[in-house]
């Protein structure tokens, strides 16, 4: 039976990827016939299996999309209705680009949607009425009303794919003076075609400069490149680009700039596979009453493009303005955008032009300036911080410091959201609340007075005799920490120790004579309340208490940012080798700090709203951060092994712990005397 359960599931198994193989194949040929439609060309059946070449390519994009939906489903129902229509444009985008990859599909369609998918929900919610009648014909209707609706989507597409505002698709960057600027995802021949000869019929007596990159993975292989004949002879300066570890990364066959110039069939072109030199031929250009147009489906590795085209459109360049300065400046284009500068600030970013390694005190005064000055980078940082270890640091010591936030800013932020939630919304209360249940908890005041005056030496064993029997309301757990004092003799009421039990009990004499014991109505006897010394010694220790852990908790934060000058100091005891610059050290702690205040941040948000269980929130805390660290740790530093870079991560945590503890212990005792000062005041 066994055996038939497995065959009959392993059958299953692969039917289902069959069908799903089979289904992702034939998507993207749907797709095309229903654009015929809406295109008013001739739609066939076979466009239905047009796309069996590009199989690998639409399989994968029909199974990243499905994976992205299946995730944001794991969140709630309503992410995961988003993320539906977020990606549903994949089959019409790999229908006209079927050699994008998986990802680039689904990053266009992200893009193409992006605030049009509560336009795509209401045009499918539309069709409701129809789909209720359909009910009624046993499913029949279904197969008509899937075919409308599938060409109401395939309409919609169209609609926004051509709309001129859309997202890289002829998408006006910016017009300064006579000189005017567009992107667009155009990689393919036709669509390189159609781009080039749309902006040269938009302006005709502009000089038309057109750069595009090679970029997808149909575009780079050597018996494809013919189509691109004739794509840019509309182009008064045509640039192509290519970068050749791409085709080694895609384990294409090599093919050479020649080879690309020639494909292209035009005398303009110029073929370029060094992303700095076509940047640099960018510059070389005059431009005056021009229209840059730049074409990627990537961003020419690694190149701002809006920016970049901003720097190059500019009109009246004085470019002999751009040497003033120079004397004292140490590099001839801005460390951070790459623009070519023209005095000590960049006239692109605004960063200014100084030293790749600023002192100390140069970065202390950094942050003063800016300290109260928050711009659009700070999202941006926060993300970076999160996904990237290690980026954040190795950006600022390139000397890139105005595209992120400022790391003392960064952490200090973090510090006031961390501070703010945690002390004073939910920290000290509860943490004061626990100290004061449990120290006025009926279950143990008794204990705690009885145990204050044997401290105090107000009980005598040797004049407790004779003995009385009582029926005794305390906690059970007396006679066994208490056996010179107290005797059970039987239990009638045992709550498990979690109040008071009923019980029989053997105790001297002279607690009822000296009111240590006292009567209750119900015939029980139970400790006086009311008994000063014990009460008042209490009452301080309680008051004691709540006062060091109201301080430990409203200061606790600013120990993870206090102790970052140490974890700096463990770093470059820990790399010593290398011989970086001490602030070098200090960014990166203070870039790690920042993102255990992230951490720690999500945890309490997490405990507010799901309350897990508290070691799973230790372990998630514990995990994370030296995961984090040994990513970090390799990035930055460039360890030649992950295992060295885990081993170099571990330690430098246990000194940072150490530290932790050392400081952590410092403002503890400190703490204990003020909160005993405060608490004899008052």
């Amino acid at each position: 039976m066994g055996t038939v359960f497995a065959v009959a599931l392993a059958f299953g198994l692969v039917l289902g990827v069959a069908f799903f193989i089979l289904g992702s194949i034939i998507s993207p040929g749907y797709a095309k016939f229903n654009l015929n439609l809406v295109d008013g060309e001739k739609a066939d059946v076979g466009d239905l299996f047009k796309y069996f070449k590009y199989w690998k390519n639409v399989v994968l994009a029909n199974l990243l999309r499905s994976v992205y939906i299946f995730l944001w489903s794991l969140l709630c129902f309503i992410p995961g209705i988003i993320a539906t229509y977020t990606y549903a444009m994949v089959p019409y985008i790999m229908a006209e680009n079927p050699e994008l990859t998986a990802r680039e599909a689904c990053d266009k369609s992200k893009e193409m949607m992006d605030g049009n998918r509560l336009r795509l929900f209401c045009l499918t919610f539309s069709f409701i009425g129809w789909a209720i009648l359909c009910a009624f014909t046993c499913g029949i209707g279904n197969i008509v009303l899937t075919a409308y609706i599938e060409a109401a989507i395939a309409d919609f597409y169209r609609e926004i794919s051509t709309f001129t505002g859309a997202s890289n698709r002829l998408e006006l960057i910016d017009e300064i003076g006579t000189n005017v600027a567009y992107k667009d995802f155009a990689h393919s021949p036709s669509k390189l075609r159609a781009t080039v000869n749309a902006v040269r019929e938009r302006y005709p007596e502009k000089q038309l400069v057109a750069a595009m990159e090679l970029h997808t993975f149909s575009s780079l292989m050597a018996d494809f490149l013919p189509q691109y004949e004739g794509c840019m002879a509309q182009a008064d300066v045509a640039l192509v680009y290519f970068n050749p570890k791409v085709i080694e990364h895609k384990r294409l066959t090599p093919i050479t700039a020649e080879e690309v110039r020639k494909a292209f069939g035009t005398e303009n072109v110029e073929v370029f596979t060094d992303s700095q030199l076509l940047q640099e031929r960018l510059r070389s250009l005059t431009y005056e009453n021009t229209a840059l147009l730049m074409m990627t489906s990537g961003t020419f590795d690694g190149v701002n493009i809006p920016e970049f085209a901003k720097e190059l459109i500019s009109s009246n360049k004085d470019k002999d303005n751009s040497k003033k300065d120079q004397s004292q400046i140490p590099y001839t284009h801005c460390l951070n955008c790459g623009a070519e500068l023209q005095g000590k600030y960049c006239h692109v970013c605004g960063q200014e032009a100084t030293s790749k390694t600023p002192t100390v005190g140069a970065f202390l005064v950094e942050y003063a300036n800016h300290a109260f000055i928050w711009d659009s980078n700070f999202l941006k940082t926060i993300w970076n911080l999160i996904r990237r270890p290690g980026y954040l640091t190795k950006e600022f010591i390139a000397g890139k410091f105005a595209s992120h936030e400022h790391p003392l800013k960064l952490n200090m932020f973090l510090l006031f959201v961390l501070i703010t939630l945690f002390v004073f919304f939910a920290g000290t209360e509860k943490v004061n609340n626990k100290v004061h249940n449990i120290t006025n908890n009926e279950a143990v005041l008794d204990g705690l007075q009885l145990e204050f005056m044997i401290d105090r030496g107000e009980l005598d064993t040797t004049l407790l005799s004779p003995q009385d029997t009582v029926l005794l309301l305390a906690p059970l757990f007396f006679a066994n920490q208490y056996p010179g004092f107290i005797r059970c003799i039987d239990t009638l009421e045992y709550t498990n120790d979690k109040g008071l039990d009923k019980w029989i009990a053997v105790i001297p004499h002279t607690f009822i004579e000296d009111s240590i014991m006292v009567e209750y109505e119900s015939g029980c006897y139970r400790i006086n309340q009311e008994l000063k010394t014990a009460q008042n010694e209490l009452m301080l220790v309680n008051s004691i208490a709540q006062e060091l852990v109201d301080l430990i908790a409203r200061y606790f934060p600013l120990l993870v940012l206090f102790t970052a000058p140490f974890l700096a100091i463990s770093l470059r005891f820990v790399q010593r080798k290398n011989r970086l610059p001490r602030i070098h050290h200090f960014i990166f702690a203070l870039h790690y700090t920042a993102f255990l205040e992230v951490l720690m941040l999500c945890i309490f948000l997490l405990h507010l709203t799901l309350s897990p269980p508290m070691d799973w929130m230790q372990w998630i805390m514990i995990i994370g951060s030296c995961l984090y660290l040994t990513i970090a740790f390799r990035n930055v530093y460039g360890t030649s092994t992950w295992t060295k870079a885990m081993l170099k991560a571990l330690f430098t945590s246990v000194v940072y712990v150490l530290i932790g503890l050392g400081v952590f212990l410092g403002i503890l005792i400190v703490a204990f005397f003020v909160a005993i000062n405060n608490a004899l005041i008052s």
